[in-house]
C-alpha cells in the first residue's frame, strides 16, 4: 500500500472532493483542512451562519489540538474555550463517549459555568485550587492513555453528514457560469453557421428555412432545466 500524503491546507474543493482524497492523503491533514475551511467560511459569513455539525467539526479540531499540546487548562484558557458549551455533545456524536465523559469531567473539575464567556475560564485558572488543577491533570493523563486520535472518527461523521458541511457554495454557481460559457459559444458558432449556409446553398434571403430568432439564449436553456 502506498504511503498516505499529507494535504497541504485547504485551497477551495467541495465537501465531497475533500472526502475523495480519503485513500490519497492522511486522514488527519483532511480534517484539518475541514478545520481551515469552516474557519473561513465562519469568518467570511459569521458564525452563525454554520450548521451544528460544522460548528462539531470546529469543537472536537480545537479541544484536540489545545489538549495535546497543553492538556484541558490549555483547551480553557484560549480561544478554543468558547466551544466549551458544545464540545461534550460534539464528542458524543461523532461517536466519542469516552472522550466526551472525561471532557465533562474536566469542565465540571474547573468548576465553572460552560455556558459562561470566554473570559470566565481565564480567570477561572488564575483562581484554581490545588485540588482543581490536580483533578484536571488526572483528566489529562486519562485523555492522553485511553482517548487516542480523534481524526478517524470525526471523518466518519464528516462523510455521514456531508449533505450538511458545505464547504464551496460557490462552487456550484461557478460551474453553472462555466456550462452557461460554453453553450454561448456553441450558439454563436451555431448562428454564424446559419448565417452563412443560404449563401452556401445557393439561396437568397427570401427563401432562408432557418430563423436566428429560433437560436435561444443560453441562460434560457440553462434556465429550463
Amino acid at each position: 500500500m502506498a504511503e498516505l500524503k499529507w494535504l497541504d491546507g485547504y485551497s477551495g474543493e467541495s465537501t465531497d472532493a475533500l472526502i475523495a482524497l480519503e485513500n490519497e492523503y492522511h486522514l488527519t491533514s483532511l480534517v484539518l483542512a475541514f478545520e481551515q475551511a469552516l474557519n473561513q467560511k465562519a469568518a467570511r459569513l459569521g458564525i452563525d451562519s454554520l450548521a451544528a455539525e460544522e460548528c462539531a467539526i470546529l469543537a472536537v479540531e480545537a479541544l484536540e489540538r489545545e489538549v495535546n499540546n497543553g492538556g484541558y487548562s490549555q483547551f480553557f484558557f484560549n480561544s478554543s474555550s468558547g466551544y466549551a458549551p458544545i464540545v461534550v455533545e460534539a464528542l458524543e456524536r461523532i461517536g466519542c463517549p469516552e472522550a466526551a465523559r472525561l471532557t465533562k469531567r474536566a469542565i465540571d473539575a474547573f468548576g465553572v459555568d460552560p455556558t459562561t464567556p470566554s473570559h470566565s475560564y481565564r480567570d477561572a485558572i488564575v483562581e484554581l485550587t490545588s485540588e482543581r488543577e490536580e483533578a484536571l491533570g488526572r483528566c489529562d493523563t486519562e485523555y492522553y492513555a485511553v482517548v487516542g486520535d480523534l481524526a478517524g472518527p470525526l471523518f466518519q461523521f464528516i462523510k455521514r453528514e456531508r449533505r450538511r458541511i458545505v464547504l464551496n457554495e460557490r462552487s456550484s454557481a461557478m460551474g453553472l457560469g462555466r456550462v452557461e460559457t460554453h453553450l454561448g459559444w456553441f450558439f454563436s458558432d451555431l448562428q454564424l453557421a446559419a448565417e452563412g449556409m443560404p449563401r452556401a446553398l445557393g439561396l437568397d434571403d427570401r427563401d432562408q428555412r432557418f430563423d436566428a430568432d429560433d437560436v435561444h439564449d443560453p441562460g434560457e436553456i440553462v434556465g429550463e432545466h
